[in-house]
């Protein structure tokens, strides 16, 4: 029994001196982390809804002269003021409705001061005066 109990010892120890196994360690790659430091902020409160929303008062828009609008100054929920110019008109209508009348003006003056000395004398009719006059003005 010694005989087996020492082959035993032996082979124990002969395996106790044997090199270690080289185990491959497992390398990983390290993995990136933000962080953030914790503090107390105010957010304010979103609130969503839905709905529709209606002009508090709506004024009515006209053009002191007619014509068409050449360019528009101002957009939609833009805010204006009293007598803030919001669009151009297109002079030319008004301008030749100008001309026409002032064309108008000076031939009635024209025949105004021409009949004048007519009229003073007593040659001229009296309706053709007044048509003269009434031109006049």
């Amino acid at each position: 029994m010694t005989k087996k109990y020492w082959i035993v010892v032996m082979v124990v120890l002969l395996a106790g001196c044997q090199k270690p196994m080289k185990q491959e360690a497992k390398v990983s790659e390290a993995i990136r982390v933000t962080t953030y430091r914790v503090a107390l902020q105010d957010k304010p409160t979103v609130l969503q809804y839905s709905g529709t929303v209606e002009a508090y008062r709506t004024i009515p828009l006209t053009f002191q002269v007619q014509g068409i609008v050449q360019q528009v100054l101002v957009q939609e929920g833009d805010r204006v003021r009293k007598g803030q110019l919001l669009a151009v008109v297109d002079p030319a209508d008004y301008e030749n409705v100008y001309r026409a009348s002032l064309a108008k003006y000076q031939q009635a003056k024209d025949a105004y001061d021409r009949l004048k000395t007519v009229y003073d004398q007593g040659s001229l009719p009296e309706i053709k005066w007044v048509e003269i006059t009434t031109g006049l003005e």
